[in-house]
């Protein structure tokens, strides 16, 4: 088709010229079936080079178990913690933007050494907790 008729078809339809020249690529072609076989063999076709790119059922399923039982563990660990422990481990551990000792520091009135010593008292806790608690994880991650 020229670009007369082209342009002829577009205003009939409204539509533009790029419209009517995407149509008239598909409408050249005929459609083929996936199980065409595209091999001269005859043992591969089209569906064999398909592939679904969604997450496999069985891996969605153990991730969300796995992330249910750590949220878990860390809200049964942030339990043995003082409040300013807890909320240091938070805002530095487990926020999108951590902040710094610093800042943490001007928030609780104290010194980011202060703060440091907190947080390895914190994590020093938490990894009790954990080695405690060591054989029940094991059963439940397995």
């Amino acid at each position: 088709m020229n670009s007369d008729e082209q342009r002829q078809i577009a205003d009939q339809l409204h539509v533009s010229i790029q419209d009517v020249s995407n149509m008239e690529s598909r409408l050249l072609y005929p459609d083929l079936s996936l199980s065409a076989t595209i091999s001269e063999n005859g043992e591969s076709n089209w569906q064999d080079f398909l592939s679904d790119e969604r997450t496999n059922p069985e891996e969605s399923s153990a991730k969300k178990h796995d992330t249910r039982v750590c949220h878990d563990w860390i809200v049964k660990g942030m339990s043995c913690l003082n409040p300013n422990e807890r909320l240091i481990i938070e805002k530095r551990w487990l926020s999108e933007s951590p902040l710094t000792l610093d800042s943490l520091g001007k928030e609780l009135k104290l010194t980011k050494e202060r703060v440091r010593q907190l947080e390895a008292r914190a994590i020093r806790k938490l990894r009790y907790f954990l080695m405690d608690n060591l054989h029940e994880v094991r059963q439940i991650l397995d």
